[in-house]
């Protein structure tokens, strides 16, 4: 349906997309202005802040780019104050600051003067399907050949060489061994008609035998195939395009329409959530001396090189009979083809291939010691080292950040990443497609963007712009549209502010116009005002869809918040010694980062508030999963606000066959599951019943059921007053007997609890362990902690126990306030009138011996009271204010009322006591990971093993203070210590210190290693090479003045030939060069450097020690070439220091920096304040004293 055209502009775009902003102007001059001689119409409408409107651009550009950018400005003063007009009179200082801004943001308008409009119809271009609403690039399905798809095959020995199952682990090696598990129930099976097979009948036989000639397919007779009430499950092929053309043919690639099998599978996780968005490289940040090599790897065919077993036949068949004449011999009913590689098209096809190659460059970067957490991935922040990676299905990206210099030297050239990846790559037969391989270059493509290196961006490609821009103009020249161009134009402009997220802005009245169609296609509805102009504003500031990775960070953080009737906005003066603090510190609940491996999946039953996740957080687990089953509502907003990715369930009623089938899916790289219990809320009697013991036992059976790869461990934990009987009958249940633990040697508090658990433990310094008499069901063990616990850390300052510091407090309990006191209260008997009096002012929360004296805290001024919330929270492991978030907001803001502070802590205490132990759950859970990490750490015998540590030196103390010291980890570590020592003495890289080699040696010596090669040669190198300090080989340039004069003269020594002096670079050479470099382990030494002979003259010089502050031998005595010379009121002789009299002193000075300067190897690397970098960076580092960052911006 054509809309008629305004005779002024054109309907449809052709030539260069330049012309674009000119159009836009007369746009909005004719269309909005309503006046075509309208060129001066302003706006007298000026917004408080005196920033919008914006005026006109008060300096001249280009005539295409003045015309985009006019329509620039008139787009954002829409935005702001809803007029497209201009403002009238001069601009004002924010507002040229503002343009100038906006002026350099434009510079990636030149990259689009290239772009040219498609020359085919943009009716062509409604027909075809190119983004969706939510920016994913989609195509037609296509009817195809088999000249279409033979190049698009991976060759006969590569299809299905990659064995899927021996390749994967955890969960998927699981899935792909055995697929039959993981089909949804029968009951709930549907069928569905099969899709077409779109080939034509004559073409079908070479389709077919092509197929089975690539060995992409197989033959199965049609009885075998899976069937749903009666029906074989069938599903279709068709290709779509890839931009190919081979001899006139169109390439397409194979697409195996499987909607009828993907309704029968269950959804497998996987390492979806690892794959990355180039949206995440916005905090990446090129400093003005760097560049970026970026180097890419693409496998060939993906999907079709992986193999799958003989399982997945009946499961992956096609809709359309073979011929007969190539059915298999013997077999005389119908015949099917199925896919005996990794369909592309089927459910978990993409899961499956992330995991698999994901694992593939995990044995590459670890060959290599790089640390896996450099690895950008979607669930985790962008990596601060200079070097990081990305895995995106069959492509592998890696950027560099190197200094210019050595950027221009390595361009072109493979990275020792991308080497060790292909030899991984053909170990395994895997194809690399080398028309998409990018070898360490400036410019390079990355998930259909343009990341440019040296300037320092990442863009749209130039032909996607013009391509989008082309429908949404002909939308803003059009007065109606259908639901389809709508979505297509939003869908294109939501991809290209995903390069700009701030620009998402603009399309607000389009998702109501979207949304008014109902889904129903072919109608036509007018298009609004509003979504006309938030279509110009879209188009006028399309040039803005840019990531800008050289943008310098901004010092100053700000924080606003606005709402309906008001609005506020801070920004920051400094840090407090709390963010001086927290700067060093994990943030709780996201301190996820590393490898994948060995994770911890929780099934916490009667959770509370996830005590048994907050231990392993503190432990430094690896949780890639928590399921809490708790029903109330206080417990679960508690555990929410701290661990937000926690799954709940209801109760434990609803954790059935399907619940735990589903987290199977779901967390497949889990290979530690702890299923743990604790008391419920509601009370006792579930345990005194025994429901509890055999909930979880059947959850440990269904967690062993459909977790057949992991290590299922249980931990429950319940009240130590339980009598035999009960404790008998848990204990049968679990099969475990339980051991009897107080919190009283490691709080100040007592809180006896029971605990069965079923992993190993051992006693420690100040740890004793009684293990049970005998193996009946109503024995248990002891557990006791002797370590010295002052109570002062955990009171508020200047409060103290009033029983004394060797006294404890009791067990916490649950506040029950009544009118009356209860019948018989425990401990009334050993209390005083006082403590009646203070129970009876409490409404009789507790019991009476919780208000004697020495169970109270005492403070000189203050007098005597119970511990309070925050003092509870701490003594049972828990941070401050953890429980705050049990009450509701708005139940929060009746602070007015003091109502909050009266009900907050009832609450919070019932919470804190209704859980197992956080501390003795920590213990628990340490021995688990200790195991575990001794286990890995007894396997390290390489470098790149021990690379995987923080800290191998803080590991080396570890082990010698828990007594697991042995001679591998020693030869482990000191072949790290011999690679660290050739590293360079940056703080990016990681080497051993002078204090850590000796240290390493002393413990080398006590376990007979002293005579270790790698040790005798890290020793060596590190004294030889002055600890990586090497001598400066030139002289440091001159330092010159900015805005003064210099005139360059002839060199007064130039043509005389000067003997070697002592101390230049040919005698500050060490011997080690001279001798040659120890080779690293597994590589040969490098060659010794050929003698040189000297004449004497120069020997002789060598060997005289020479003062630098002392003459040229060369000339005489008296005689000198320095013109300007420092006067000196001292009497005695000494050297003269010649000295630059127009050079400011304070650059001769090394001036001491803040502390947060000085980091660990870890840091990122930071500006330091010095010489600033040019009119973008208005400082050179972050900007300190007591004007701070605003008087720099304003400069």
């Amino acid at each position: 349906m054509r809309e008629e055209d305004n005779r002024s502009l054109p309907f449809d775009l052709t030539g260069p997309l330049i012309q674009l902003g000119s159009l836009l102007r007369r746009w909005v001059l004719l269309k909005i202005c309503g006046l075509s001689d309208a060129l001066g119409e302003s706006s007298k409408h000026q917004s408080t802040a005196e920033v919008f409107p914006l005026p006109a651009l008060p300096w001249g550009m280009p005539p295409g780019e003045r015309d985009w950018m006019e329509a620039a400005v008139r787009a954002l003063n829409w935005l702001s104050v809803g007029t497209l007009a201009l403002s009238e009179g001069p601009a004002t200082t924010v507002q040229l600051s503002l343009l100038r801004e906006l002026c350099e943001s434009f510079r990636s308008l030149s990259k689009l003067g290239s772009a040219v409009f498609a020359d085919v119809p943009i009716e062509s271009y409604w027909r075809s399907k190119g983004v969706n609403a939510y920016g994913e690039e989609i195509h037609c399905a296509l009817s195809f050949k088999w000249a279409n798809i033979e190049h698009s095959l991976p060759r006969r020995e590569l299809a299905g060489a990659l064995d899927g199952a021996g390749v994967s682990t955890g969960g998927i090696k699981d899935f792909l061994s055995n697929p039959r598990q993981y089909l949804k129930p029968a009951a709930v099976r549907t069928w569905m008609k099969p899709p077409r097979v779109m080939v034509s009948a004559e073409d079908w036989p070479q389709v077919v035998a092509g197929l089975l000639d690539r060995r992409i397919c197989d033959i199965i007779p049609l009885s075998q195939v899976i069937h749903v009430g009666g029906k074989p499950v069938l599903g279709g092929l068709f290709g779509v395009p890839k931009n190919e053309v081979v001899e006139g043919v169109p390439v397409l690639r194979l697409i195996m329409d499987l909607r009828p099998i993907n309704q029968l599978f269950e959804s497998i996780t996987g390492d979806l959530q690892t794959l990355p968005m180039l949206s995440q490289l916005f905090p990446l940040e090129i400093h003005p001396h760097e560049d970026i090599l970026v180097s890419s790897e693409d496998i060939k065919a993906m999907f079709y090189i992986v193999g799958l077993g003989e399982c997945w036949r009946p499961l992956l068949a096609f809709g359309r009979e073979i011929p007969e004449h190539l059915r298999p011999a013997g077999i005389s009913e119908p015949c099917v083809l199925t896919s005996r590689v990794l369909p592309m098209g089927f459910v978990n096809s993409v899961s499956v291939a992330q995991a698999l190659h994901r694992n593939i460059v995990n044995h590459a970067v670890g060959a290599l010691g790089i640390s896996r957490e450099a690895e950008v991935r979607r669930d985790q922040p962008l990596p601060v080292c200079s070097s990081i990676y990305r895995v995106y299905l069959d492509n592998f990206d890696l950027l560099e950040r190197k200094n210019r210099e050595a950027a221009a030297l390595l361009s072109g050239e493979l990275s020792a990443p991308a080497v060790q990846l292909r030899s991984v790559y053909q170990d395994l037969d895997v194809p690399v497609n080398e028309k998409k391989s990018v070898k360490a270059q400036l410019v390079g493509e990355m998930q259909g963007g343009l990341v440019d290196g040296h300037e320092g961006t990442v863009s749209p490609k130039p032909d996607k712009v013009a391509r989008y821009l082309r429908g949404a103009w002909c939308l803003l020249q059009s007065g109606r549209s259908d639901l389809k161009r709508i979505q297509m134009v939003a869908g294109g402009l939501v991809y290209l502010f995903s390069y700009k997220r701030c620009l998402m802005s603009c399309l607000n009245e389009v998702w109501q116009f979207i949304a008014s169609f109902g889904g129903q296609l072919g109608v036509w509805k007018p298009i609004p005002e509003a979504v006309h102009e938030e279509l110009f504003c879209c188009l006028a500031l399309s040039p803005l869809a840019c990531m800008d990775l050289r943008a310098p960070y901004d010092a100053t953080v700000t924080a606003s918040d606005a709402s309906e009737t008001g609005g506020g906005l801070s920004f920051s003066a400094g840090l407090t010694q709390f963010g001086v603090d927290a700067e060093s510190k994990s943030v709780r609940g996201l301190g996820d980062a590393g490898d994948d491996d060995r994770q911890v999946l929780v099934i916490s039953l009667y959770d509370n508030i996830a005590a048994c996740r907050v231990a392993l957080d503190v432990l430094g687990a690896k949780v890639s999963g928590y399921i809490a089953v708790e029903p109330d509502v206080s417990a679960r907003r508690v555990v929410e606000s701290s661990f937000a990715s926690t799954l709940f369930v209801q109760s434990v009623e609803e954790v059935s066959d399907s619940t735990v089938r589903g987290w199977a899916c779901q967390f497949s790289r889990a290979e530690c599951i702890i299923v743990s219990s604790s008391l419920p809320l509601s009370g006792t009697s579930m345990f005194n019943d025994c429901h509890v013991q055999s909930e979880v036992s059947r959850i440990r059976g269904l967690s062993e059921k459909y977790f057949p790869w992991a290590d299922i461990f249980v931990l429950v934990g319940s009240l130590s007053s339980l009598s035999e009987h009960v404790r008998a009958s848990i204990s049968r249940g679990v099969g475990i007997l339980p051991y009897e633990l107080d919190a009283v040697g490691i709080t100040p508090c007592r809180r006896c609890r029971l605990f069965w658990f079923n992993w190993k433990i051992s006693t420690e310094e100040q740890v004793e362990i009684e293990k049970p008499l005998t193996a009946r069901a109503e024995d248990y063990g002891r557990i006791n902690f002797l370590l010295d616990c002052p109570p002062d850390p955990y009171l508020t300052p200047g409060w103290s126990l009033a029983g004394g510091a060797e006294q404890k407090l009791p067990t916490f309990t649950a506040p029950q306030p009544k009118a009356q006191p209860g019948f018989l209260p425990t401990g009334i008997e050993g209390c005083t009138d006082r403590d009646i009096s203070y129970w009876r002012d409490d409404r009789y929360k507790f019991a009476p011996y919780h208000y004697r004296y020495q169970h109270g805290l005492i403070h000189p001024r203050l007098g005597w009271r119970m511990a309070s919330i925050n003092e509870r929270e701490a003594m049972l492991g828990f941070p401050l204010d953890y429980t705050l978030q049990a009450w509701s907001k708005s139940d929060r803001k009746k602070n007015h009322t003091g109502w909050f502070q009266k009900h907050h802590p009832e609450l919070a205490l019932a919470l804190i006591v209704g859980f197992h132990g956080l501390l003795r759950t920590g213990e628990m859970l340490q021995e688990l990971c200790l195991a575990e990490f001794l286990h890995r750490v007894a396997e390290f015998r390489t470098a790149e093993e021990v690379d995987q540590l923080v800290d191998p030196f803080h590991t080396l103390f570890f082990l010698q203070a828990r007594g697991h010291l042995h001679a591998d980890y020693l030869r482990a570590l000191t072949q790290w210590c011999l690679r660290g020592v050739h590293r360079p003495n940056v703080r990016s890289e990681r080497r051993p210190t002078t204090a850590q080699l000796v240290t390493l040696y002393d413990y080398c010596r006590e376990h007979g290693l002293e005579d270790e090669p790698a040790l005798n040669d890290a020793i060596a190198y590190f004294v030889e090479s002055g600890g990586g300090k090497w001598h400066e080989l030139y002289a440091r340039p001159l330092s010159y003045q900015k805005k003064r004069r210099y005139w360059r003269t002839e060199d007064p020594l130039e043509g005389v030939a000067l003997p070697q002096l002592p101390g230049s670079r040919a005698s500050a050479k060490p011997k080690m060069l001279e001798e040659g470099l120890p080779g690293l382990p597994a590589l040969p030494s490098l060659p010794s450097v050929e003698e040189v002979g000297e004449n004497e003259e120069a020997d002789e010089l060598d060997a005289e020690h020479k003062k630098p502050s002392e003459s040229s031998p060369l000339l005489k005595k008296g005689e000198s070439i320095v013109r300007v010379r420092k006067s000196s009121r001292r009497k005695v002789a000494r050297p003269r220091i010649s000295w630059d009299p127009l050079r400011p002193r304070f650059r001769d000075k090394e001036l001491p920096q803040p502390l947060w300067y000085y980091g660990g190897w870890g840091m990122r690397p930071k500006y330091q304040p010095g010489r600033s970098l040019g009119r973008r960076y208005p400082y050179a580092g972050v900007p300190i004293g007591p004007r701070g960052g605003a008087w720099h911006k304003r400069r």
